[in-house]
């Protein structure tokens, strides 16, 4: 079997403000992992790896900037955030830059030098510079890299994971708590019960992948959130 790159949300900060994805593809093992790095899969020192955090609003992708990182030994991402949703990690692996090898249009590569990648803007792309804005253009999109994995290309591997994160969403249902336990409220109005089956919902559709729904939902606590905070 052929490798198969494994990302995975890890953990989030108890401030719900840095987010942790883990590559779990492990070791190759005959019967335990045979989609794992290493013989006669590709190893995980001839990869470089790129990661692109985007979070999926209702009213368009946003991307994530992803801090910095050592694209030939990652083993996990520690990213910034700042709202809860539905958010897609894609991850993308292909070999270095050889001047030998002929790159087709849209081949994807990672160039030690400059500590980037690139994608060839020629069919027939034989021993061009990266520099060279002729032949190469840096990959700053999901988009660019997704098209070279649709295409085939040689030596070129990636995964996806979605999630719905509703970190703040549950801290907001805590402060809606503490805030109505002070005060006479309707039980079935108060805004902590609005919160709490709103959580439920979005959990419900993310279990069951129904991301752009749940999405929806975590926009509508956030909404309520944003009361609570005016308050």
């Amino acid at each position: 079997m052929a490798l198969e790159i494994l990302t995975e949300k890890d953990n989030i900060s108890s401030d719900c403000g840095t987010i942790i994805y883990k590559d779990n593809t492990g070791a190759y093992d005959v019967t335990t992992n045979p989609t794992g790095y290493g013989a006669p899969n590709a190893t995980r020192a001839s990869l470089y790896l790129k990661f692109f955090l985007t979070l999926k609003t209702t009213s368009g992708d946003e991307q994530i900037t992803v801090p910095a990182y050592n694209a030939n030994s990652v083993t996990q991402w520690s990213i910034p955030l700042t709202q809860d949703g539905y958010y897609e990690a894609y991850v993308f692996g292909t070999l270095v830059y050889a001047g030998g090898t002929t790159y087709a249009l849209g081949s994807v590569i990672y160039h030690v030098g400059t500590n980037e990648f690139y994608k060839s803007l020629t069919a027939g792309n034989l021993g061009n510079a990266v520099t060279d804005v002729a032949f190469w253009a840096p990959v700053t999109e999901v988009d660019e890299l997704k098209a070279a994995i649709a295409a085939t290309q040689p030596n070129a591997y990636a995964d996806v994971y979605e999630h719905i994160e509703l970190c703040n969403s549950r801290v907001c249902k805590t402060k809606a708590y503490l805030k109505e336990e002070n005060c006479e409220c309707t039980p079935g109005a108060s805004k902590y019960n609005k919160i709490r089956n709103l959580i439920d919902g979005a959990d419900i559709n993310g279990s069951i992948a129904a991301y752009a729904r749940a999405q929806a939902i975590v926009e509508e606590i956030q909404g309520q959130c944003n009361c609570i905070d005016q308050d």
